[in-house]
């Protein structure tokens, strides 16, 4: 079996990324009157955080609440499907046997999961040797990082060294002429939501009902913040909860989405894709996408990773209770 290193040129057949920059102060939600305008923060208002005890965990209907007992079934079997789905994706131990497996189930997520896993084979590919068994050498470290660093490695190597240039043209070359595509809701999902997100803010809407309808950690992580950002003066900003927060002066904002694929069902511990990334590349172990975030980005400061956490628990409060309004803001008569 032939290993490869996946190649950059193939970047722009990959329709999935993994959310980006994770950075400094995060304002948090001052309640508003729905009739005024969203407020809008800057960096150096002060705000009060009610961190929620616990984050309910969403479980959505497929068929949108269709309580006809044919569609009833199909709904459960469906569900069903994707259950399974995201429990493989979250404990792997062969990424081809996944995509194997899953390549079968495209009418239920299965093309948007296994693209996913492949564009992270590529981030792993350009980033070093790590993909060749063998070739990392973690004899200098201290014990406790010599035992995390090779744990993580030898999950990497699991996730990606398998894949063969031939699975690589059957998974993503091909992708075109795959029939499955066409059916799977969650590729149909995203594909509606950047195609709306560049129109109006009533097209924007609609796809988001969609998404909290039928949320998914994969499609949410692809998204991130776009689920909210908009313009306002010509400038940036991110609508939350009735909140404007202008992006160049609030990016930290960036790390609580980023922390929303967690609340719907992803594993983020110490076998998230990220976290062990950077362990196996000598960038740091973590135990977790949350402890990542706070280490590496709040200074490990715990009033601002206190902050993070409070927006993040309204954000999973805001899908779980279907609140499209607190992502978008309300069509203007």
């Amino acid at each position: 079996m032939t290993e490869i290193r996946l190649r950059p040129m193939y970047r722009w057949l990959l329709g999935l990324g993994l959310a980006g920059a994770l950075i400094l102060m995060l304002p948090i939600r001052v309640a508003e009157p729905e009739s005024e305008a969203p407020k809008t923060i800057r960096s150096n208002d002060a705000a009060q955080v009610v961190v929620p005890a616990s984050v309910a965990q969403l479980v959505g209907d497929p068929l949108g609440g269709n309580d006809l007992e044919s569609n009833a079934n199909r709904g459960r079997s469906a569900d069903n499907l994707h259950a399974a789905l995201l429990n493989d994706f979250n404990n792997l131990t062969n990424g081809r046997a996944f995509a194997e497996k899953h390549w079968q189930n495209r009418d239920h997520g299965g093309s948007l999961y296994v693209r996913t896993l492949l564009k992270q084979c590529e981030l792993a590919a350009d980033s070093g040797d790590v993909l060749k068994k063998g070739d990392i050498d973690f004899s200098k470290l201290p014990q406790e990082e010599f035992v995390a660093a090779s744990k993580a490695l030898a999950s990497l190597q699991a996730r990606c060294s398998q894949f063969t240039t031939d699975d690589y043209q059957k998974y993503i070359v091909a992708k075109a002429s795959a029939p499955g595509d066409s059916h799977d809701p969650y590729n149909t999902l995203l594909r509606d939501f950047l195609k709306a997100a560049r129109l109006d803010q009533d097209a924007k809407r609609g796809a988001v009902a969609s998404l909290v309808e039928r949320p998914d950690p994969l499609i949410f992580e692809e998204i991130g913040a776009r689920l909210s950002m908009t313009k306002l003066s010509g400038e940036g900003v991110i609508f939350f909860d009735g909140i404007n927060y202008p992006i160049r002066d609030n990016p930290e904002i960036l790390s609580a989405y980023k922390l929303v694929p967690c609340g719907l069902g992803l594993r983020c511990d110490d076998s998230d894709f990220e976290v062990v990334l950077s362990c196996a590349t000598g960038r740091g172990c973590f135990a977790s996408r949350f402890e990542m975030i706070k280490r590496n980005d709040l200074g490990n400061d715990p009033i601002r990773y206190q902050k993070v956490i409070g927006l993040y628990s309204q954000m999973i409060e805001a899908i779980n209770k279907k609140n499209i309004g607190a992502f978008v803001t309300e069509p203007h008569n």
